[in-house]
C-alpha cells in the first residue's frame, strides 16, 4: 500500500477462484488478507463463507481497513489474525517493559 493509505479498503479477488481447488480436496476455503502499513503489518485469515458476510462493496468486494472495522475483526472468533509492529528503536534504548513485550526481556549487555 502506498504511504498514507493504511486506512483504505483492500480489494478482494473473486471468491469462487479459491473455492474450486478447495472443493477438489475437501478443504474449507479461506482468504488471507495481508496489509503492509506504515508501522504495522496486519494479517487476517478468514473463512470465505464468513468473508462474504463481512466484506463490503457490490461490484468489487473490499475488506475495510478502518480502525472500527479492524476492532470488530479482532473480536470475531471466526477470524484468526496477527499484527507485526515495526519499530526503529535500538535494543539499548528500549525499556524493560518494551523488551518484555517484544520477547526480548534479557539485558542487552
Amino acid at each position: 500500500m502506498p504511504a498514507g493509505t493504511e486506512n483504505n479498503s483492500v480489494s478482494l479477488h473473486p471468491f469462487e477462484k479459491a473455492r474450486v481447488p478447495c472443493r477438489s480436496f475437501g478443504l474449507i476455503p479461506h482468504a488471507a488478507i495481508v496489509v503492509d502499513g506504515a508501522d504495522v503489518i496486519r494479517c487476517f485469515l478468514v473463512p470465505l463463507d464468513h468473508l462474504e458476510t463481512i466484506a463490503g462493496g457490490k461490484k468489487t468486494r473490499v475488506f475495510p481497513m478502518s480502525e472500527r472495522f479492524l476492532e470488530k475483526c479482532r473480536e470475531d472468533p471466526k477470524i484468526r489474525w496477527f499484527e507485526l509492529g515495526l519499530m526503529q528503536e535500538r535494543w539499548s534504548t528500549l525499556t524493560l517493559s518494551q523488551r518484555r513485550r517484544f520477547g526480548m526481556a534479557r539485558s542487552p549487555n
